[in-house]
């Protein structure tokens, strides 16, 4: 098929060698490729010129050619599989001594006018940026697949596709770059289908899917699940590996017996579910579950209602500073009090309203009934700050700052600093100029800003440069595991050095123990709220568990020891042995250890034996307790093999006896690395 013409010709240049030096944008564009993937490569690879004189080859036999035009016919091959007509000519680069330095390819897409009339169809119904068909071309599919579809009773899918997080990239590499990954989404996507089924660009970021013959749900997930990974690789921007994702929503026919345009309809609000749910995923429209979701409408009024007849209130939940015990402030967060239903939680109605402009509603309610609160408090002596949450939607309403003056200067007693504005990162990073204008707005009144979920997100070190937030919330989701996933450890660990360096305060979210929270005081995060602080609770009794709240003993211990990045192995070690041990302990009490998997350790192998024979051999050599962790980090590994050896050999009643020795030596050995930090890092 013939392609749309290049206007700007594409030139590459190679060394002497053959290895691409230079390739510029209308170059990329006709081949389909990133410059970033290309570069080093070799020009033929890359350059494929289909001709009588076999591709380039012929010009490496004169290399003394000032310039050679490319045969008449020559054909391009593009990334695509595809070849395009193309003119231009190969030329030889001097250097000095008129020594051979390499080529310099110089080309355009050849268009006469006798195909001048095809091109002009092919663009009408072509995306000229990704060559994908365009929404004419896909009515026109779409219908005949339809019929196909009824004509042999088999099942048609249609998916909606929709790029995450795409805008943070394009707005910080630029629409060319952007264009770009979506040339090479484009290609990948088209890689992943069968030549019969559509893809083609709906708009933007966006695209339409049509798969045939889809009569096996499992396989047609597992397919798109595949396209979701292909996605999801790395794309090379200016040099950098930039990442994102795609939300699929899916509608299939017929078990949704609809026309064409409601089937496109059904899965877009799929994608937009999808999205809600977190974005990364393949959400199948629900033909009842669509039914049921009608009744939104009716969620949106009863929530118009409730605010209306005072149905809200809004619950405190306080913010500790662990090494403390100082209560620092307090994130105020909505309870609907249903006069029949009882206590409704946020996340039943919440996410119902976001898109509806009664969140920007519920939003000034709990900014005046905050206020208010904070008013009251103030009079009992109580001088902590209280942190709001404000939805997307009301956050980008026009004058926001000016709202936010009006209120403070409704309560005049209030210190603007101890109103702190929570955003979630998702919502914040959608439109970075914004959000950092009004942001700065109303820091010149002296609120403060907090990034909610931090982490979750597209975020990247120039975001947070950009954002002039004063702390970022570490989300649960990264608590939880923390004390049994090496990758949370250090994604929290991460945060928290990041926080230092660009001057920010960190809270964690969600701390449920009092070991997630000695972990986190290691770690450089001193402030946390969660249950195991306090639930959130309202107004009228916070006074009654303030005066009951005592900070953790565990806590205590941890209290004086201030953050060393050098502890930090010391932690990953204790999550080796925890690990290491537990894998073992574990199969064997359940008689389900492989034989193969039974394995003898090598304590000179694993990474603490590593770490404690050199990294840790230069920190603590005259540390009387690091010398004393040697030999029981060798029992440990003696004892744990003795374990696989009789479990091996069928004595399962002494290896399950070995198992206790086994932790029995493991809790002593964690308490020695606590006891080890504690020694060495305390202020």
């Amino acid at each position: 098929m013939n392609k749309s013409p290049t206007v700007t010709a594409g030139i590459i240049t190679s060394s002497a060698a053959g290895d691409i030096t230079y390739i510029n944008q209308a170059a990329c564009e006709l081949i389909g490729c990133l410059a970033e993937n290309v570069m080093g490569d070799k020009l033929t690879d890359v350059f494929k010129l289909m001709s009588d004189d076999e591709s380039l080859a012929y010009i490496s036999r004169d290399k003394g050619a000032a310039e050679k035009p490319f045969p008449e016919g020559s054909m391009l091959q593009i990334a695509s599989g595809e070849e395009v007509s193309i003119c231009g000519s190969l030329a030889v680069q001097v250097a000095r001594k008129n020594a051979f330095n390499g080529y310099v390819v110089s080309f355009f897409e050849d268009i006469n006018q006798a195909n001048a009339a095809e091109q002009m169809h092919w663009y009408a119904l072509h995306d000229p940026l990704t060559r994908l068909p365009n929404r004419l071309l896909l009515a026109n599919r779409f219908k005949q697949a339809l019929i196909l579809a009824k004509r042999h009773q088999t099942s048609l899918a249609v998916c909606m596709m929709d790029l995450d997080e795409f805008k943070p990239i394009n707005d910080t590499y630029g629409h060319a770059a952007g264009d770009l990954l979506l040339v090479e989404a484009a290609s990948r996507i088209r890689q992943h289908l069968r030549q019969e089924d559509t893809v083609a660009r709906f708009g933007g970021d966006e695209f339409v899917l049509l798969i045939g013959n889809a009569d096996s749900k499992e396989e047609l997930l597992q397919a798109i699940q595949r396209l979701q990974l292909a996605i999801g690789k790395p794309y090379s921007i200016e040099g950098e590996d930039v990442s994102l994702s795609c939300s699929i929503g899916l509608a299939l026919y017929p078990e949704d017996d609809a026309d064409a345009d409601t089937l496109l309809r059904h899965a877009d609000q799929a994608m937009f579910l999808a999205k809600q749910a977190g974005r990364n995923r393949v959400h199948l429209f629900d033909v009842k579950q669509d039914q049921e979701l009608s009744s939104s409408q009716k969620i949106i009024s009863h929530v118009e209602k409730a605010l209306i007849n005072k149905e809200f209130e809004l619950y405190y939940q306080p913010k500790v500073n662990m090494r403390t015990g100082q209560v620092v402030g307090m994130e105020a967060l909505i309870r609907w009090q249903h006069p029949k239903d009882g206590l409704v939680a946020p996340i039943e109605f919440l996410p119902f309203i976001e898109q509806h402009d009664v969140i920007i509603d519920i939003g000034h309610w709990v900014l005046e009934s905050a206020l208010k609160q904070l008013t009251q408090w103030q009079k009992e002596g109580r001088n902590w700050s209280v942190s709001i949450n404000i939805a997307a939607r009301h956050f980008h309403v026009p004058n926001f700052a000016l709202l936010i003056a009006q209120a403070l200067k409704r309560f005049p007693n209030i210190r603007p600093e101890q109103l702190e504005i929570e955003i979630l990162e998702s919502a914040a990073l959608g439109d970075v100029q914004h959000v950092q204008t009004v942001i700065e707005e109303c820091k010149a009144l002296g609120v403060r800003f907090a990034l909610d979920d931090f982490g979750t997100g597209y975020s990247s070190l120039s975001y947070l440069k950009r954002i002039p937030v004063e702390v970022l919330k570490i989300d649960r989701s990264f608590i939880r595991d923390i004390l049994n996933d090496k990758e949370d450890l250090a994604l929290v660990q991460a945060i928290a050095s990041l926080a230092i360096t660009f001057d920010r305060e960190v809270v964690a979210e969600g701390v449920e123990t009092a070991e997630q929270g000695a972990l986190l005081m290691r770690l450089g995060c001193d402030v946390a709220q969660g249950y195991h602080i306090a639930k959130p609770m309202p107004a009228e009794k916070i006074g009654p568990w303030l005066a009951g709240f005592k900070c953790d003993p565990v806590w205590e211990k941890w209290s004086k020891l201030e953050w060393d990045l050098r502890a930090f192995p010391l932690l990953v070690a204790q999550y080796d042995i925890r690990d290491w041990t537990d894998s073992v302990v574990m199969k064997i009490e359940a008689g389900t250890l492989l034989v193969e998997d039974a394995k003898l350790s090598d304590e000179s192998k694993c990474r603490f034996g590593h770490w404690y024979k050199a990294d840790g051999q230069e920190i603590f050599k005259d540390s009387a307790l690091f010398k004393a962790i040697d030999p029981v980090h060798s029992l440990l590994h003696q004892q744990g093999d003795l374990a696989i050896q009789f479990y091996s050999s069928g004595q399962r009643d002494k290896a399950t006896k070995k198992c206790v020795e086994l932790y029995r030596i493991k809790d002593k050995m964690l308490a020695m690395l606590d006891d080890l930090q504690r020694e060495f890092f305390v202020t």
